[in-house]
Formats: C-alpha cells, sequence, structure tokens
C-alpha cells in the first residue's frame, strides 16, 4: 500500500445494500465548484506535488472506505476532490447510485435535501473540463 495522507475525514450515510455495491466498487463523485476559472470550469491552484500520494477517507455507517487520488492523470478533478473535502462539501451526503460488482456513485450536494430526490445524481455536473486517460 503505498503511504497516503488523509485530506479530511467526511461523514457519510450508506444504505443497507452498500456492502453489495462496494464489491469490486469504483468512486465517482460530483461536487460544487468552489475556484472557476476564466471559462467557468474549476481549475486547481495545487501543485502535482501537493497532491502527489493523498486519498480521501470516508468514514460511513458501515465502515471506512478510502479512495485514492490520481492528480497525474487528472489534476483538475482530484483538486477538486481536495478543495471541496477541505470546505466539508461531502459532509452529510449519501451514495445514491450503486451498482453490483460495478460502480458506486457519490457525493451529490442535492443527497443533503430529501426534497430533491429526483435530482439526485445531477449536482455538480460540468465543473470541470473532461481530463481523459487510457489508465486503469
Amino acid at each position: 500500500m503505498i503511504p497516503c495522507e488523509v485530506v479530511k475525514a467526511s461523514r457519510v450515510m450508506a444504505t443497507k445494500s452498500f456492502w453489495v455495491a462496494m464489491m469490486c466498487a469504483t468512486a465517482s463523485v460530483f461536487v460544487l465548484a468552489q475556484e472557476p476559472d476564466e471559462s467557468g470550469l474549476f481549475a486547481t491552484s495545487f501543485t502535482l506535488e501537493e497532491m502527489k500520494e493523498k486519498q480521501v477517507v470516508l468514514e460511513t455507517d458501515h465502515g471506512t472506505i478510502a479512495i485514492d487520488l490520481r492528480p497525474e492523470l487528472a489534476p483538475n478533478h482530484v483538486g477538486l476532490i481536495m478543495t471541496s473535502v477541505a470546505d466539508g462539501a461531502f459532509d452529510g451526503t449519501t451514495f445514491h447510485r450503486m451498482v453490483q460488482r460495478g460502480i458506486v456513485q457519490g457525493g451529490d450536494p442535492f443527497t443533503k435535501d430529501p426534497d430533491r430526490a429526483t435530482d439526485y445524481g445531477r449536482g455538480g455536473l460540468g465543473l470541470v473540463e473532461a481530463e481523459l486517460s487510457d489508465a486503469n
């Protein structure tokens, strides 16, 4: 295991099917932008060295999840996640989508409001320019 620094532990509520969905899963998160550049898209002010070997640790009702960040592949996405975690943007959010042996998605700011359940999974989209990679 690579030595990683915890950016900040966030409280995330999980559903009963959480552990089934976590099997062989990856995490995808949507967050609110903190610092858009001139184009209106988020651009990180962190250097690659500042983001190196970081991970986000989620404290859930069913245990701890550690997510390694890969700034060499997606520096603006990692910078946005680090900024948002530091600002508490993920605190109180839920996992809104779980696919068995597939994907877990969470962190949508709309999940903090039960009245916006039809919008879950739509909050924060379009905040960062795509940073595509062939890496696994």
